[in-house]
């Protein structure tokens, strides 16, 4: 069992995201998008093989019973986790076959989709909400194993490199959100971001203020904080290394190149 268990981890380890959700028994589609300075960018939208709706079959009879409702609810959920349980009372439920928002879900820094579908069905928040009648988009920010192509510059290139989370805000989420809403005929949106994913759409927000209209709702999961007063001995670390970062870029050995 042992052998076995490790021989699928290390399978799942070199699948890709689209193989996954496929293996999962989901719909997967790979979109590509180009942002303004050039970055191409590649998304990976779930869908549910037969469009279900919060895992009611859409030729099945209306259910307007209160009480069968709810308790039919609490047995969907009952396998959920109290997080993945909080962010869908957040969003709420689409219960409509043709009100399937859109919700983006963005990841953390040295992150990709995978994260979202990694954990499998019934536990990873992409398949719940999925399940739960959404449209789910996985975003894959420049640099990452997805979003390694630019009009002018290849991975080798310092220039590609040369970006931190605030132009993923500026760049990447405003063409993400254009090219998902014109594809799915809404106008808005919800945006689930984590850890980095939330920062840069703090940084959209700030500086690009008209994309606010655009967005009905935002969940941000781990986000950024002030760490002046910070006592961790492995965050002071990482602090150091940025003089080992600034030593390699004099030198031009330019990061994730290989």
């Amino acid at each position: 069992m042992g052998n076995a268990t490790d021989a699928t981890i290390q399978d799942e380890a070199h699948t890709t995201t689209p193989e996954l959700i496929k293996a999962h028994g989901y719909v997967a589609e790979t979109h590509q998008i180009c942002t303004e300075d050039g970055y191409y960018l590649t998304m990976h939208r779930v869908l549910s093989p037969n469009d279900r709706v919060s895992s009611v079959p859409l030729n099945a009879d209306t259910i307007t019973d209160p009480a069968v409702i709810d308790n039919k609810n609490s047995e969907d959920r009952k396998s959920i986790s109290p997080d993945c349980h909080r962010i869908l009372e957040t969003l709420g439920c689409c219960t409509s076959p043709g009100s399937k928002l859109p919700v983006i879900i963005s990841h953390g820094v040295l992150s990709s989709s995978a994260d979202w579908v990694l954990l499998g069905p019934d536990k990873s928040i992409a398949y719940i909400l999925c399940d739960n009648g959404f449209d789910v988009w996985l975003t894959n920010a420049r640099g990452n194993t997805y979003s390694k192509s630019h009009k002018h510059y290849s991975i080798k290139d310092k220039e590609f490199w040369n970006f931190s989370w605030h132009e993923i805000g500026y760049y990447d989420l405003p063409a993400t959100i254009d090219y998902i809403l014109e594809k799915t005929g809404h106008s808005k949106l919800y945006y689930i971001g984590h850890s980095q994913g939330a920062n840069a759409f703090y940084v959209m927000g700030s500086e690009r203020p008209e994309y606010n209209a655009k967005v009905k709702g935002m969940i941000s999961l781990a986000p950024a904080a002030f760490l002046g007063n910070q006592r961790s001995p492995l965050l002071k670390f990482i602090a150091k290394c940025y003089s080992i970062i600034d030593v390699m870029q004099r030198f031009a050995v330019n990061l994730f190149s290989r």
